[in-house]
Parts: C-alpha cells; structure tokens; sequence
C-alpha cells in the first residue's frame, strides 16, 4: 500500500475558499428551532423552490404546504399554498422535466395526490388518483408528463404508470420468484425507456434484477447481475449508457453479511454481460487514509497474514453507493460508509407481579465515518481511489450527503457539516489542494452562529451548489432587528 497522506480533510486553502464565497448570496426564513424544517428543491438555471409546512400557530390546518420560488440570484418570484388531503403526508419531492413535483400519499390508504408546479410564475396543477392500497411508494420518475412510481406491494416490486392528462393508470410486469425483494431505484432512458433494479434472493445467493419496458412497443427486457459463487451483491447503481448498453456499479459482500468487501463493476450490451469486475477494499490504494497511521498499520498487518493463508480480512463497512458519472473516459463512482448504531432503553411494563423494569436494544441512527470516490476505465480496471473522513455524521435517514460535480479535468466533492463547507477536489487522481472546512457566509459581519443543525448540501447548476440548514445566531452590533434569531438559511456557493 503507497504511503497514506497524513492529512485527512481536504478542501480549498482557506483564501481561495474565501474568493469562493466573495459572490455567495444567502437567504434568511425566519423560524422557531421547534417547527419543522422547510425542505429545499434547486430547479437548475430556473432558480429553486422552497416547501414549507411549518404550523404558525395550533389553531392552522396541518394540511396546509407553502411552496415559494427563488430566481438563480436568490430573489423570490412567486409564494403558492397547496392544500392537501390531511390523512396524506409528502412521500416524494423533485425537479424533473422542467416542473417540481411533489407526491403525497399514505400505504394504508387508496389515493394519492400529484402537485406540479411551473417554475417560470408558480403555477400549479393538483391531480388526484385511486391506486392500490397498501403501496409503499419508493422512488418516481417523469416522462413525457407522465409519472412513474416504483414501489412495494406485499413485499413485491410494483411499477406503476400515472398519465396526468387521461387519468389513467397503467401496471407494468414487475412479478419476480425470489425472497427478500428490494426495490432499489427507478431508471428511464430518454422518452422511450422505463424500468427499475431490484434486489433479490435466489438460491441464497443476493443479486440485482434489472427490467426495462420500451413505452412505444410495450415490450420488455431484463438482465441480471449474478456474484461469484462466494459473494453476495449488496447494492447496486444502473447508468444507462444507450438503449442498449448499461453499467451497474456497487458493492459486494460474504454470503448472510450486510458489510461490503469491495466494490463490483459490471457491463451489459442488452442483456449480455460483456464485463464483470471484482475490487476489493484492501487492494486499493487509498481506501484506509481516513485512518490514523496506527490503525492503517494495523489493517495492513491483518490483511497480510489473512492473504498468507489465502483468506481476506472481514471489514465492517456499509456503502451508500451514488450513480456513476461519466468523466473523460472514465466512470467515477462515490460511495459513503455507514454502520448503524444502538442504544440500550430503559422502560416500564407490566407482568404477573406488577410493573417492573426491562430493558431493550433500539436502533440510535446511521453513522457515517468516510467517503470513498473511485475512477474505473471502460474495461472496468480500477484507475485511481481516494477517501476521506465525514466526520462521524449521525442521521437516521440514509441519505446521500456528499455531493459531485465533475469539470473538465477537475472533480468537486463536498459537503456540509453543521453550517461548515468541506470540500475535496481532485485532478486526473491527483489532490489538488488540501484545507480545513469553512463556515458558510451569515447575512451580517458580526453574526455568531451559536448553533447549526447537520445541513445539507447539494449540486445546483453551471459551477454553483446550494448549502441549507438552520441556524441559531446572535448579533449583539445593531445589524439585525434582533440580537438573538433562529433561521433556515440557503447559502449559493459558487467553486
């Protein structure tokens, strides 16, 4: 293994970050730390919208959304409230095809509600459906004004048609023979293909069930992703190349054992396997360096002896696997380690001689520890690899938190921590610069954060991202009308 950069974090020196941010514009909602977090959408070069669902007071509906639109110079355009059925909550939110949609359903019931809204003056369309109850709506995607839901019905995968205009719904055949089905995501292929990946058991053995339906012909293709014989497929991502080629990249594991050994690379001319690549984690150059000397040492020393007895070291990891982007010939994929934690409960219940104590085991969130990018050539040969700490972020929501945006030569990752910007950029394999995070801007010189929520961070458009979280400030010099506010902020950072 090549000799591990001793520093872990890496970013912008602090005053090219800070020529960075000289352009970055900030907006400030007002907000009590109680109430709910307002939810951010970027809608491209349209600018980005706003969902608020926050109560004013007990006495307001609690079916009641607020969507505000901002332009790309963070200027409010348009304010629209959308009512929604108060047994539906909002199960899925985005920007596709030039519209923001949000979908609101609930699986005990039968209906759901679609809400579209036109970017360019706040217009919005409500369109309400009778579908199947008991559908657990998992990931949606848009074409030609048509939506497509992916979802569970009864532990089996279920692919649905919603046509806006006629009212419509239309199924897809999604039945598979298998056990311990998951739905993984939704893919499409331009206006004419639809489909999804799926995960699945055969014969003990996990692997990944893709299906595609061309929406002119109805005519449907699958191909699946098998391991070796020794190893299971944890996840996977599919980037659709052409109509006929795709890549899936993701993680793999020993049989029965949710954590990877390393990532796979698989590719696929219709449904004719052309590639398959295996990679292991200890076999990479720069995996470990988020690692303290010491530790990568000690890995280092274990995964020797075990590979003296032709065994390989267990590692403990989870990946949070992103879709591939293409980059200069080369498919860059990230993923972001996690291991989930618990807590021991103390609780009082009642038995034959009374009320006593007990205790029990309840999960306590997602810990993430590092971030792993990865460069693979077209014959699916590992390029280059890198890592880096995410500070131990703890949510329990898996989501994806670190963001990519490749330029030219260049790749932009970052992330925000607690209101502080960390970014990473690397060239052909290479770190270019290597920094602390930085704090986002507030709206006044004299602002001191006192406290920040986890934030999030995500790629908007051209070179810039949008930072969001709340905030609790003090301003003790006269700038603000207050000295003391609590804010939801959105910071425009320009790289």
């Amino acid at each position: 293994m090549k000799r591990l950069l001793e520093v872990l974090l890496v970013s912008f020196l602090v005053t090219q970050y800070a020529v960075a941010q000289s352009d970055s514009v900030r907006v400030e909602i007002p907000i009590r730390p109680n109430q709910t977090r307002p939810l951010v959408v970027p809608m491209a070069d349209q600018g980005f919208a706003v969902l608020d669902k926050r109560q004013q007071s007990l006495l307001e509906p609690s079916n009641v959304m607020t969507v505000t639109g901002y332009d790309s110079n963070m200027q409010q355009q348009w304010q629209e409230s959308i009512t929604h059925n108060r047994r539906l909550s909002l199960r899925l939110y985005e920007y596709q095809e030039g519209k923001v949609y949000l979908i609101f359903g609930n699986q005990s019931r039968e209906d759901v509600e679609f809400f579209v809204f036109d970017p360019k003056n706040g217009n919005v369309e409500k369109h309400s459906f009778l579908y199947l109850g008991n559908l657990i709506i998992e990931d949606f995607t848009v074409i030609a004004d048509n939506i497509y839901i992916l979802g569970t019905l009864k532990r089996l995968p279920v692919l649905l048609e919603f046509q806006l205009d006629t009212k419509k719904i239309a199924p897809f055949a999604m039945a598979v023979s298998a056990k311990n089905v998951e739905v993984l995501e939704i893919l499409k292929n331009g206006d004419s293909q639809v489909g999804a990946t799926i995960s699945m058991e055969v014969n003990r053995s996990k692997q990944l069930l893709t299906k595609t339906f061309d929406l002119n012909t109805g005519e449907g293709h699958e191909f699946v992703v098998k391991p070796s014989e020794e190893y299971d497929l944890l996840n996977g991502k599919v980037t659709v190349l052409n109509a006929q080629d795709k890549l899936v990249m993701g993680t793999y594991g020993y049989h029965n054992r949710p954590q990877s050994q390393g990532m796979y690379v698989a590719g696929y001319v219709g449904n004719r396997e052309v590639i398959k690549k295996y990679h292991q984690f200890t076999e990479m150059s720069n995996f470990f360096n988020f690692l303290g000397e010491k530790e990568q040492k000690r890995i280092e020393v274990r995964a020797t002896k075990k590979a003296e007895k032709g065994k390989d070291i267990k590692l403990k990891y989870r990946l949070l696997v992103h879709n591939a982007i293409a980059h200069n010939n080369q498919y860059i994929m990230l993923g972001e380690a996690y291991y989930p934690t618990y807590r021991t409960e103390r609780y009082r219940r009642y038995g034959l001689r009374g009320y006593h104590y007990d205790t029990r085991i309840v999960f306590d969130g997602y810990k993430f520890t590092h971030a792993v990018v990865a460069a693979i050539d077209k014959r699916g040969e590992l390029v280059w690899d890198y890592s880096f700490k995410i500070n131990d972020t703890k949510t329990f929501q898996l989501k994806e938190r670190v963001k990519l945006l490749a330029q030219e030569e260049v790749i932009t990752l970052i992330y925000n921590l607690e209101g502080e910007i960390f970014q990473l950029q690397i060239e052909n394999g290479k770190i270019l610069d290597e920094a602390k995070g930085v704090d986002v801007n507030t709206t006044f010189v004299s602002d001191q954060v006192r406290n920040s929520d986890l934030g999030e961070a995500e790629y908007w458009y051209d070179h810039y991202f949008l930072a969001w979280g709340f905030q609790k400030i003090k301003n003790n010099q006269g700038e603000s009308d207050k000295n003391k506010r609590n804010v939801f902020y959105i910071n425009k950072l320009s790289y």
